[in-house]
């Protein structure tokens, strides 16, 4: 990576071309040199003036770049002609060419200072980064935000994707931070193109964009080959498709696996497709390029190389060093890029144009630079591409067939609006350019020039373009209104044009939250992110409250948004339910980051929607789940957050998880709290008011005599049931839920129940009785009962949280064994 560079600066209005990774350039006059800072060459314009040194060292000329540049570094030091060299110049010399003196310099590719502009303002740009959008949250967490949102551009991702893509913690395998794309497009975990066979599949074209996105970000000015070597570990086996994944979440944390499965589920349900596989891994930190070793690259390479074994034979795998100045020049990477069409002929009428394109100049308007089709910019259509059907079908052939006929006779064309129009000739630059009507034969057109069917005379045929010009959110919508009049919209990006969705946004603007109904609208005026909310979140609130579905809202809200927006957002509901479900949530979610919430439960992700669900179910007072209407019940939310009742919503929450995994074997958080009959659970704790442990003692005693009523037959009273009541009672106390395996013998019976041990307990309750020499039995019956009544008590305690203490199960289990005491005697049983 070291190696020598040398540099002639002739004079001072001379700017010599230099490596694509950026040179540092002296420049000279009379008896001073200046060392200048570091410009790519690709940035710096043709010409240079001489200004007077900033530095009180000198009077001598600087060196100033005139045109488009990064700013220039003040001067780092000046040096007498007379000797001396520049900082972190091996050594100089001075000679003459031309007649001119120059300076010939030596540089040790990465001597000292090098790297010291680009750490700077790469600082200075997190900082900014952090203060507008994650104010308040640690300088760590605020770099591994930023790495993601460079290292996935061009994707514009939403606060909300971030923060679902990032998986850093405790056994997760080095990864920081997961994410899938199709052409650009962030696919989402409930995303249509995880289905086998689904429309979205058939959509999608031959050789489309398939991406992995890995990014594990240090915040150090320094390169760790650890980082290597951990991903070297865990980064085969998580993309694998022969891995074994309930395996792997024994040791991995359930968050990484289950994005990387979004990746696995894409590249076999997508596999005729023969989709164009790239996966990315970056390692991001403020360390400089000049300081990566040797032995580091090595080691990225082994990942590569790992990696390139376990994926199809063309997959392409990159291993990326993410480091200050790659950082800085991806800041200056557009994400929303603006696009150029090249008309044949056009008009130019009121900020619009019209005309007539070629279909090669239209498709690379459509495509990026890698040529592939640009996702963004169909993000304000209303339906999405529908693949093979008749009218597509013939677009197509006409593309593949030379016909007298032109095709933009033949098609109604494509529109488009942008921000901001640049007209030079017959070129147009359009700023944020949305293609809200012709997505279909854009999609078509791609397909084509893909399958190589896109015959030369239909690629310089024309097609008919307008392209209008409004940064009115106002007039776009009615722009997308009236030239798309169908009622199909796949995901909630879609939804902006929507007159409740102005409405709403209307609405929360007065109480001082800003609805995004368009993806980042808000962020990119600076509005303060916490008062930001998307559509996603505020549908993923509702699904939640309104559809009493926060296993839905939590593993499948696209979904929900799909099959029910006009439930969630029905022109009949009143806008403050809105209101009062985003302020619960972000109550919800400060709760849920404080310290007596995180001595209950540190799972945000899964419990975050089913305690928003549960509080609210709580603090509105109502009797039974089903009575709670969150059309009506939002008025008896209190606008005051509760701690406690939160508090004892959370414990329910968690009680009900950790019995509900025990009784499942193999089961894990994650797949619980997606789960239904575990939503169930959940809603039918919440209600339950909180009772004393004597109340409670009386309430579950009562209970258990019941169930021992129901097992009475004809009046007669079977002395196996309280006999076998009293063994898993015992359990009760050291374990809840009580484990089966606990009290069943390798032959089935059950393990110490006999009379001698009913004896015992008699005796430690006062009474000097026997158990009747009849009871007692080991039998397989027995065996069943005693599963039965487990599960019966296992049901009971799930839903009442204060079991949970030991100290208050001893309670409980004492006053239920006195009471079953109690009914042998009664019944006499013992004699």
């Amino acid at each position: 990576m070291n190696q020598d560079l040398t540099i002639t600066v002739a004079r001072p209005t001379h700017i010599p071309r230099g490596p694509s990774g950026g040179i540092r350039f002296i420049s000279h006059a009379g008896r001073y040199q200046h060392h200048q800072g570091e410009y790519r060459p690709e940035e710096v314009a043709p010409a240079a003036e001489a200004r007077p040194c900033l530095g009180s060292c000198c009077g001598g000329p600087r060196l100033q770049v005139i045109g488009n540049f990064r700013a220039a570094q003040p001067a780092a030091r000046c040096v007498p002609r007379s000797g001396g060299h520049a900082r972190s110049a091996r050594s100089s010399t001075l000679a003459t060419v031309d007649g001119s003196d120059v300076w010939i310099l030596v540089y040790k590719h990465g001597g000292s200072g090098m790297g010291s502009a680009d750490r700077a303002v790469v600082a200075k740009l997190i900082e900014e980064f952090g203060q507008s959008n994650y104010p308040g949250v640690h300088d760590d967490k605020v770099f591994e935000r930023f790495a993601v949102v460079q290292c996935l551009k061009p994707v514009d991702l939403g606060f909300d994707e971030i923060e679902d893509g990032i998986v850093d913690g405790t056994t997760d395998g080095g990864v920081d931070a997961v994410f899938t794309t199709v052409n650009d497009m962030l696919v989402e975990p409930d995303s249509p193109f995880l289905e086998a066979n689904s429309d979205a599949i058939a959509g999608l074209s031959r050789n489309f964009d398939l991406r992995l996105h890995i990014v594990q970000s240090k915040n150090q000015t320094s390169w760790a080959e650890s980082v290597w070597e951990k991903l070297l570990s865990a980064l085969p086996e998580l993309i694998s498709l022969e891995s074994d994944f309930d395996e792997i979440r024994g040791r991995v944390k359930s968050e990484v696996v289950d994005r990387f499965d979004i990746f696995r589920s894409l590249l076999l349900n997508t596999a005729s497709r023969f989709p164009l596989v790239t996966v990315r891994v970056f390692y991001v930190s403020k360390g400089i390029a000049a300081n990566r070793t040797k032995s580091l690259t090595a080691k990225a390479t082994k990942v590569g190389e790992a990696l390139q074994s376990v994926l199809p034979s063309k997959a392409s795998v990159e291993t990326v060093h993410v480091g200050v100045e790659e950082l800085y020049e991806r800041t200056g990477w557009a994400i929303s890029k603006p696009a150029t069409l090249r008309f044949r002929d056009l008009v130019e009428v009121d900020g619009a144009v019209l005309g007539v394109a070629t279909i090669q100049s239209f498709l690379e308007f459509i495509r990026d630079e890698f040529g592939v089709l640009r996702q963004d910019i169909f993000d304000a259509n209303v339906r999405d591409y529908e693949g093979k059907n008749a009218v597509n079908g013939s677009i197509l052939a006409t593309l593949s067939e030379p016909e007298a006929t032109p095709f933009w006779w033949l098609n109604n064309g494509v529109t488009v609006i942008g921000d901001e129009l640049q007209k030079s000739g017959a070129s147009v630059v359009v700023d944020r350019p949305l293609i809200v009507n012709g997505l279909q034969t854009s999609h078509v057109i791609d397909l084509a020039a893909r399958q190589q069917k896109l015959v030369p005379e239909r690629a310089s045929d024309g097609i008919v373009v307008r392209i209008l010009e409004s940064d009115d959110e106002v007039a776009r919508d009615k722009i997308i209104a009236s030239t798309n009049n169908q009622t199909k919209v796949p995901s909630s990006a879609l939804y902006a044009s929507q007159p409740e969705q102005r409405e709403i946004e209307r609405f929360l603007a007065m109480h001082d939250w800003y609805y995004e109904r368009r993806k980042n609208l808000y962020r990119n005026r600076g509005v303060d992110p916490a008062r930001r909310v998307s559509v996603g979140l505020l549908a993923q609130a509702m699904i939640a409250l309104l559809l009493k579905e926060p296993d839905t809202a939590r593993a499948r809200p696209s979904t929900g948004l799909k099959r029910n927006y006009e439930d969630l957002f029905a022109s009949s509901l009143n806008l403050e339910a809105y209101l009062v479900a985003l302020r619960t949530l972000s109550q919800t979610d400060a709760f849920l980051k404080s310290e007596k919430a995180r001595s209950v439960s540190n799972d945000i992700s899964n419990v975050r929607f089913y305690m928003l669900a549960a509080y609210a179910l709580r603090a509105s007072n109502v009797g039974s789940v089903s009575e709670f209407d969150y059309t009506q019940a939002w008025r008896r939310i209190p606008k005051e957050f509760d701690s406690d009742i939160a508090t004892a919503a959370l414990l329910r929450i968690e009680a009900i998880a950790k019995y509900s995994i025990t009784d499942r074997p193999g089961a894990t958080r994650d797949a619980l709290f997606k789960n239904a009959d575990f939503r169930l659970s959940v809603l039918e704790a919440a209600i339950l008011s909180d009772v004393e442990p004597p109340v409670l003692a009386k309430e579950f005693s009562s209970s258990v005599i019941s169930w021992i009523g129901s097992k009475s037959a004809d009046g007669r009273v079977n002395a196996n049931v309280p006999a076998m009541t009293l063994l898993v009672l015992r359990r009760a106390i050291d374990q809840l839920p009580v484990d089966r395996l606990s009290y069943r013998t390798s032959r089935g019976h059950l393990s110490g129940l006999n009379g001698g041990f009913v004896n015992r307990v008699l005796r430690e309750h006062g009474y000097a009785q026997s158990f009747t020499s009849e009871a007692g039995r080991t039998s397989r019956g027995t065996l069943a009962l005693a599963d039965e009544f487990t599960d019966w008590v296992n049901s009971w305690a799930s839903k009442n949280v204060l079991v949970d203490s030991r100290s208050v199960r001893s309670v409980l289990v004492q006053a239920a064994e006195a009471s079953v005491i109690d009914f042998i005697v009664d019944q006499k049983l013992a004699v």
